[in-house]
């Protein structure tokens, strides 16, 4: 199948234009990383799946930074969320727009990290499924 626009994207690049962070929740498999790979290509990718890239950013997150620069997407940050302090330091330290993009599956510790961590740096946008546009389409 090929890849199909969300309604939800001219509001996403909006958001992306206007904040320094926005994150992208949504259950798993609703498409956050297929959106953000088509509509934001000239981002970095780091993808918190890989066991190696989460160690590298919570033991050494000046290393992370160095191999993934902005503008940078991150993919599962559920699973290393103490990587938010060293982006809320980066964020701190400019007013350049759209450095970070995030994606996760929202859960109250990753949306307790952000309203800590990023409280006024990030931009949430919630990512439903394709499920009634696929009933629709495939009727």
């Amino acid at each position: 199948m090929s890849y199909i626009e969300r309604a939800v994207t001219p509001i996403l690049k909006n958001r992306v234009s206007n904040s320094k962070c926005t994150l992208i929740t949504g259950a798993r498999e609703v498409g956050k990383s297929t959106l953000v790979k088509h509509e934001f290509s000239q981002y970095h990718r780091a993808n918190f799946d890989d066991r190696l890239t989460r160690l590298q950013a919570k033991e050494e997150p000046g290393l992370f930074f160095l191999n993934n620069p902005c503008p940078l997407f991150i993919d599962e940050i559920q699973k290393e969320s103490s990587i938010l302090e060293e982006i809320k330091q980066i964020v701190d330290e400019t007013d350049e727009r759209g450095m970070f993009l995030l994606s996760g599956f929202q859960k109250p510790e990753l949306m307790k990290g952000m309203s800590e961590s990023l409280a006024g740096r990030v931009s949430i946008t919630g990512l439903a499924g394709l499920l009634f546009f696929l009933c629709i389409y495939l009727s």
